[in-house]
């Protein structure tokens, strides 16, 4: 998995490259028309077109007629019968295609979430540092090595979840990498702090699952035996688009929305 996300990754600094001298807004406001073109194209690819366009057509005849017949109960109640079937029937069709859309469209949640889903640390901020192990002893001999320009307090450990946690204040730029010992095993880790970096990994863990929603970082293999994952909190990035600031995932579903919508009237496309 580590791979996997190292190339995918890799791919996305190429394609967004372009995107890096015109703000994260507009960067993000361009790809999620891109992606959500690209998405209806392959949903017109990968559905029975014509057998949503046939239900579509059936579901529309089902609405007329009840508002034709609405005065006859009986002929209104079988219009309404057959717009429910249709709704069954266009459910059942989209599920195979929206099924196969769930990875290339999670793979770009992941992706932008890595680069646009917080922001660095301000001087002045704090974060939580926490670090999941393996068992009681690798809980106990967890420590935090600060970074220079930061200032850390005393370890709090959950038995429960085997989790050790830090508040992390900053007070000045940091230059160098916060470590983290977990028994004979030391793991560097950044704490970004007043710094213009884009690519913010927030969680890291052992778990493929976890590392396919969250690349950027991997703990390294001599570790894991005694780390299962590390998380940093850092604050949400908020963009302003047009006079309305909001969370990156909001921009990218309204716009990726209407641009399917869009889009499908264009390319012919039935969703």
């Amino acid at each position: 998995m580590e791979l996997f996300n190292s190339l995918v990754t890799a791919l996305f600094d190429a394609l967004l490259y372009p995107l890096n001298f015109i703000g994260a807004s507009w960067s993000v406001f361009l790809v999620s028309i891109i992606a959500g073109i690209a998405l209806l194209v392959i949903y017109g690819k990968v559905s029975n077109q014509q057998a949503i366009k046939k239900v579509k057509k059936n579901i529309a005849a089902g609405i007329y007629e009840s508002v034709l017949f609405r005065n006859d109960l009986r002929v209104s109640l079988k219009a309404q019968a057959k717009m429910f079937l249709g709704g069954l029937k266009y459910f059942g069709l989209a599920i195979p295609p929206i099924l196969i859309l769930m990875i290339p469209c999670l793979l770009i949640l992941a992706q932008l979430n890595l680069r646009y889903g917080v922001r660095p640390l301000d001087i002045g901020e704090s974060t939580i540092v926490s670090v999941q192990v393996s068992d009681d002893s690798a809980l106990f001999s967890a420590e935090l090595k600060a970074p220079e320009g930061t200032i850390a307090t005393p370890p709090l450990r959950d038995l429960d979840t085997l989790t050790v946690s830090w508040r992390v204040d900053a007070k000045s730029k940091v230059t160098d990498k916060a470590i983290i010992q977990v028994g004979d095993q030391s793991v560097e880790q950044e704490i970004l702090v007043a710094t213009s970096k884009s690519k913010i990994p927030t969680e890291i863990s052992t778990s493929p699952l976890w590392q396919f929603l969250y690349p950027g970082a991997e703990i390294p293999t001599q570790a894991k035996n005694l780390i299962k994952g590390i998380t940093i909190s850092y604050p949400e990035k908020t963009l302003t688009l047009f006079g309305l600031t909001s969370n990156w995932i909001v921009i990218f579903l309204v716009v990726s929305i209407l641009a399917r919508i869009v889009g499908s009237k264009f390319l012919k496309v039935e969703i």
